[in-house]
């Protein structure tokens, strides 16, 4: 057992001193192996593994995130008052709806999103949603608001 030791010992050091650099390029290997542990990727996504369980690691673009913000609970309820807000052409109900559209968009935008979610790639890009939510709630606005009368009047 003492042998082997003494030899290993013996080869350890003629490999540090025939190669004088060894402690800085070991060093520096070192460092990248740690940089590029610390990168965000798939196996290292515990916040996309609690954001979206069923993720597949393929970056998520901003019409899945729209269509996946779409189906979340409080846009559901936001799209049915949306229809019943149109249909009966409630005031009342299209400021409620622009209220309740300006809810969820403030929970997309600043409650959700996780930075390491992001650079992982598991949540895209809110602008679509942002978009769409903007212009449901405009056009619920300008549909239910009083009708105009043409003036006959003028030139």
């Amino acid at each position: 057992m003492g042998s082997v030791r003494r030899r290993v010992s013996g080869i350890l050091q003629n490999s540090v001193l025939e190669n004088s650099n060894f402690p800085s390029r070991f060093l520096a290997r070192k460092r990248l192996l740690a940089g590029l542990v610390v990168l965000p990727s798939p196996a290292f996504a515990q916040s996309c593994k609690d954001l979206r369980p069923d993720w597949d690691g393929l970056p998520v673009s901003a019409l899945t995130e729209a269509i996946l913000l779409f189906t979340t609970p409080l846009s559901l309820i936001l799209l049915l008052a949306s229809a019943l807000v149109l249909r009966f052409r409630s005031n009342a109900g299209a400021v409620l709806l622009v209220i309740g559209w300006s809810v969820q968009v403030y929970l997309v935008t600043f409650v959700l999103p996780s930075d390491t979610a992001r650079t992982e790639g598991c949540l895209g890009s809110p602008t679509l949603f942002i978009v769409l939510a903007s212009a449901i709630a405009i056009g619920a606005v300008i549909y239910t608001g009083p009708a105009t009368k043409p003036d006959n009047n003028r030139p």
